[in-house]
């Protein structure tokens, strides 16, 4: 696995899927907060229930695994920091006018499953095979979005917060979200890699 290293010095895999979102995020809290109702979604993916998180490999992963079970892994764990920061911002903002869940739009067929394949002919057969696969057990995008939009604008949903989505109702979250003390530290150690605390 390429170790990518942004150039703040920070893992590239967490950065784009948990720190980027968590310090926009917290960024715009203070206008979201003048709308008459606010909404946070982060979408995450049901292979968090698969992580192997803690709270040093914010900064640098666990890179023993071999290569596929180690970005399935690494991929898992910035999810889970997605549901970490759902349910924080969810308990932070439970007397404003926002709410803050999370959800798992299904797995989506799209060439970010397949963008390591390779431009070689060999590459080339695999990414199209993968894909031809992938239809079978996949959603594609536009059916996948509509669980965005749900848990974004449902009437329905008006006043749910603090909760994790998957197939259009509430799911248990992975237990270790019930971890007072994993959740604060993940929240912590995330302010102080983006530089908020």
């Amino acid at each position: 696995m390429n170790k990518q290293k942004t150039v703040d010095g920070l893992d590239g895999v967490m950065q784009v899927n948990h720190l980027g979102p968590f310090l926009l995020t917290n960024l715009l809290v203070d206008v979201i907060k003048e709308s008459a109702e606010g909404r946070i979604v982060f979408v995450t993916s049901s292979g968090a229930f698969f992580h192997n998180m803690s709270v040093d490999k914010l900064q640098e992963p666990d890179y023993f695994f071999p290569t596929l079970c180690l970005w399935c892994l690494h991929y898992y764990n910035s999810k889970l920091c997605n549901m970490v920061t759902s349910l924080i911002l969810a308990e932070e903002l439970r007397k404003s006018n926002i709410t803050s869940n999370s959800l798992h739009p299904g797995m989506t067929s799209t060439d970010f499953l397949v963008s390591n394949a390779g431009n070689d002919i060999f590459g080339t057969f695999k990414r199209n095979t993968t894909l031809e696969i992938l239809k079978c057990t996949t959603k594609d995008v536009k059916t996948a979005s509509h669980m965005q939009v749900f848990v974004a604008t449902s009437a329905t949903l008006k006043n749910v917060t603090g909760q994790y989505f998957a197939d259009y109702v509430v799911h248990r979250p992975p237990s270790v979200l019930e971890d007072k003390g994993f959740c604060t530290g993940i929240w912590e150690e995330s302010k102080r890699l983006v530089g908020l605390s």
